[in-house]
């Protein structure tokens, strides 16, 4: 695999848990638009061994914690959403 198709994977695990973190943690609302993307990262994660999707995901947890004290805004709905 690729550095490109590994980015891609990890994008994926970020995904999955920044809404673990938002759902579980603080209890935010999360709305996810499947897409061509994510399907195709999804697809390169799961072709990870399992050593390397559990550094992934490890790794997103951290990324989750620092983004939702960075940018407030994608952790409280401020404005509605149409």
């Amino acid at each position: 695999m690729n550095q490109t198709e590994k980015g891609k994977a990890f994008e994926y695990a970020c995904i999955v848990e920044f809404e673990n973190y938002l759902k579980n943690k603080i209890q935010q609302k999360v709305v996810i638009h499947e897409t061509k993307a994510l399907k195709t990262a999804e697809r390169l994660f799961s072709k990870q061994n399992s050593n390397e999707q559990e550094n992934m995901l490890r790794a997103a947890i951290a990324a989750a914690k620092i983004i939702s004290k960075c940018e407030p805004h994608l952790v409280f709905d401020l404005l509605p959403i149409p």
